[in-house]
């Protein structure tokens, strides 16, 4: 992911989808964790990061989350194609 001036920060409503995203991948409850709806979660804060020019490194950071759930969903080319391109 290329890095640059953000065109905004993110707001708040984009900041809670985030932290849903993460909620749902990471926890230990399991009526909260859920993989599939996090990496659904996760696919539309990138969309608004890269829409919004927000910093690479946490462009990067997305794509390894989500790479680590499709990771989990046993699904590896999703998980090589977001890890390649967290390293860019």
């Amino acid at each position: 992911p290329t890095g640059g001036k953000a065109e905004r920060p993110p707001t708040k409503e984009e900041i809670e989808l985030l932290q849903k995203s993460f909620a749902t991948f990471y926890s230990s409850n399991p009526s909260v964790r859920n993989v599939p709806q996090a990496v659904e979660l996760l696919g539309k804060c990138l969309t608004i990061w890269e829409d919004t020019k927000q910093s690479g490194d946490e462009i990067a950071g997305l794509l390894r989350v989500r790479g680590d759930a499709y990771m989990e969903l046993r699904q590896p080319l999703d998980a090589e194609k977001d890890y390649a391109k967290a390293i860019e």
